[in-house]
């Protein structure tokens, strides 16, 4: 199964790849974008940009059962490896919302740098960074004491992050340049 946002008409739609069809579309909150999907697929989590919430989506009836209400325009979405938090990035609040998988409610939400747009974890998920666009840098978020333990400037602009199997290193596009640079995480 492969999950797809659609900006418009506001819905994600389900599609069965041995088939290659869509076989199920949901609708969400306004102009759907970052989808996290809980390790035992369970559910998924859309980021809904224009409407400020998350839609919770079952998947096994393919039916929105809930909309968490987060930060101002959330972009994108990750959930840890052990599936207890779901991080949402809210580019215009210039933060993330730490959202509890158990409860599927915000425990908090920790500030960042200006317009952070992506968010990818640590392979153990101990830590998410997320990038911000205007400050020019990497936001490194302790997810065990819920905050940012360090701030990685960089000297271009950051786009789309992920991070190496072993975690020692971020693979960023540079949104000045249109390249991929690689950035330390053990500095």
């Amino acid at each position: 199964m492969l999950l797809v946002a659609n900006w418009t008409p506001n819905s994600v739609s389900v599609i069965d790849v041995i088939q290659s069809k869509e076989i199920a579309r949901i609708t969400t909150g306004l102009s759907p974008y970052g989808i996290g999907i809980a390790p035992d697929g369970s559910k998924a989590l859309v980021a809904n940009y224009d409407s400020n919430n998350v839609s919770v989506i079952d998947l096994a009836t393919k039916q929105e059962t809930g909309q968490i209400t987060v930060g101002e325009k959330p972009w994108d979405i990750a959930v840890t490896p052990r599936g207890d938090y779901a991080i949402v990035v809210n580019t215009k609040s210039n933060s993330v919302s730490l959202i509890a998988m158990n409860t599927l409610q915000v425990v908090k939400e920790i500030p960042v740098g200006e317009w952070p747009w992506y968010v990818a974890l640590s392979p153990d998920g101990a830590f998410a960074y997320v990038t911000n666009n205007g400050s020019r840098s990497i936001s490194v978020i302790d997810l065990g004491a819920k905050e940012v333990v360090k701030t990685i400037a960089l000297d271009f602009k950051p786009w789309t992050i992920t991070v190496s199997q072993d975690g020692s290193k971020a693979f960023v596009v540079n949104n000045d340049e249109e390249v991929v640079t690689i950035v330390d995480l053990t500095i």
